[in-house]
């Protein structure tokens, strides 16, 4: 059977996606896969008439059309799934976090719906229609039959990710946007949008239940008990083998866990020898928690290669730290930025993971977070994103109850969460983020009178200093420094994205 399985997120980095593909295949059926990569985080608009038209043309020969989607792709994959079934008479197939979250919604725009994860329930699915079969009872999905919905039990988590394929890169009927047209993926179009960057995870779930996050979500769904899990070191590298040896543009990976520290020192201490061993790629690691942060699973990462991190922090404020159930003293957070910094040799340029506009944090909490990013070693980066209640979650409940959310496609799938409140205390967050501010400076920026005056017309200038300025001599830093991979990323990153405006406009 023929499949193909289209992908509307900003990258073409696609894991699940691809995942599904390799489990498809490996169960003899064909795909399809189409990524539709943007250059900005534009949720309100849907495909322009030639994209969807390329689309649905790689489509005709199909059996079956699939969606992966998170809430802010919502209305693109919605507009483009009712073209499948009107203009080519095919089945959709909606999987991914929004599906898991809001099966009722998706059902309106599929044939079938995916809640959790999708690996073995898609085979399941497509081997029944393969066989001429009426799909039902297939756990994991709910399924429409006529003006009927079957809704099907969960199915346990698979604690084995070792017998998963790895994700589907060959490259053999893959198409992807570029330039305004759907057209076969290449190695140089490829290269093109990974820009270097090979993205790769070695578990799923997470030891925290942030109340804003996917995490808290799933764990409504399957509990506590089997949320966490890791693949085999040997596994992992079986992958990267495979990057390394067909995909000589890969210049280094990111390894892209929530919880990736919080493996034992002999797991870490594992990888550490074989991926320098088999591998020796540079390598960033993004699933930092401040509690799993040690000095010894640090130096061995970095022995490895590991040449950056990304961490979480979120706040500064205690009160805030509630309501996110983060309750992450500053002092660890400074504790792990400190060992960090001890290896700034290799760790030149750390990642820090912030979240602004809460409607219920005080001008006092976010005092808090202004005083908690000056005790941080230096440099570092943060990326801010603004507080977006997405469903499922604790936060989105609560905002609900007391009215913040009034309209769900408005309010949270078409919002662009890198998107910031241009006020004062977000310009501030900026700044404080960028530089370290002298004392006597910080005492007059934070002072009452001018915090409760709101003087939001000062967010560019401040904004201006900490992010364009900032970067720009962090770029000049890079450069007389010779880590040039950065620099090299970063330009190509601005001119591919330029070069898609444009196309797109």
């Amino acid at each position: 059977m023929r499949v193909a399985l289209i992908s509307p997120y900003l990258d073409i980095y696609s894991t699940g996606m691809r995942t599904i593909s390799s489990c498809l295949r490996k169960a003899g059926h064909e795909t399809k896969q189409i990524f539709i990569p943007s250059a900005s985080e534009n949720f309100e608009r849907v495909y322009p008439e030639q994209i969807a038209s390329d689309v649905l043309d790689i489509c005709k020969d199909v059996d079956l059309v699939g969606f992966s989607l998170m809430s802010n792709h919502f209305s693109k994959s919605a507009a483009l799934s009712k073209d499948v079934p009107e203009k080519l008479g095919k089945p959709v197939l909606w999987g991914g976090i929004h599906c898991t979250v809001r099966p009722d919604e998706s059902i309106e725009h599929a044939d079938y719906v995916c809640l959790g994860e999708g690996d073995d329930a898609a085979v399941e699915l497509v081997d029944m229609l393969a066989a001429g079969k009426k799909p039902t009872g297939i756990q994991n999905l709910w399924i429409r039959h006529g003006n009927e919905v079957e809704k099907n039990s969960i199915r346990p988590t698979i604690a084995d990710l070792d017998r998963l394929p790895h994700p589907d890169y060959s490259m053999v009927n893959h198409f992807i946007l570029n330039e305004g047209r759907v057209v076969p993926m290449t190695h140089e179009l490829q290269e093109k949008y990974l820009v270097y960057k090979y993205m790769a995870s070695c578990s799923r779930g997470c030891i925290l239940n942030c109340s804003f996050c996917c995490h808290n979500a799933y764990r409504k769904i399957y509990g506590t008990g089997s949320n966490t899990r890791r693949r085999s070191v040997e596994h992992v590298m079986e992958e990267l083998k495979y990057v390394r040896d067909n995909m000589p543009y890969i210049r280094y990976l990111v390894f892209d866990d929530e919880f990736f520290m919080d493996a034992s020192i002999d797991y870490i201490k594992d990888f550490s020898a074989q991926y320098k061993e088999k591998i020796g790629l540079p390598f960033m690691v993004t699933g930092f928690i401040p509690v799993t942060v040690t000095e010894d699973k640090t130096e061995a990462l970095v022995d490895a290669g590991l040449f950056n991190i990304r961490m979480g922090i979120q706040s500064g404020a205690q009160n805030t730290k509630r309501i996110y159930r983060r309750n992450i003293a500053d002092s660890v957070i400074v504790r792990a930025a400190t060992i960090f910094d001890k290896f700034r040799t290799n760790i030149r340029l750390p990642v820090y993971d912030m979240i602004l506009d809460n409607p219920w944090e005080t001008d006092d909490d976010r005092v808090e977070t202004m005083q908690l990013l000056q005790k941080l070693p230096r440099p570092f980066r943060i990326i801010f994103y603004s507080l977006t209640f997405f469903p499922g979650t604790d936060l989105y409940t609560r905002a609900k109850e007391e009215g913040i959310i009034q309209d769900d496609i408005r309010d949270i799938y078409q919002k662009d969460y890198l998107r910031v409140n241009r006020t004062y205390m977000n310009g501030l967050a900026y700044l404080f983020g960028a530089f370290r501010i002298p004392k006597p400076i910080e005492k007059v920026l934070l002072s009452p009178a001018i915090v409760k005056r709101k003087p939001d017309f000062l967010f560019y200038p401040l904004w201006f200093l900490g992010r364009p300025v900032y970067l720009g001599l962090q770029g000049l830093r890079d450069i007389f420094g010779g880590n040039f991979i950065r620099v090299n990323r970063y330009a190509r990153v601005l001119l591919r994205n330029f070069q898609v405006r444009a196309a797109n406009a």
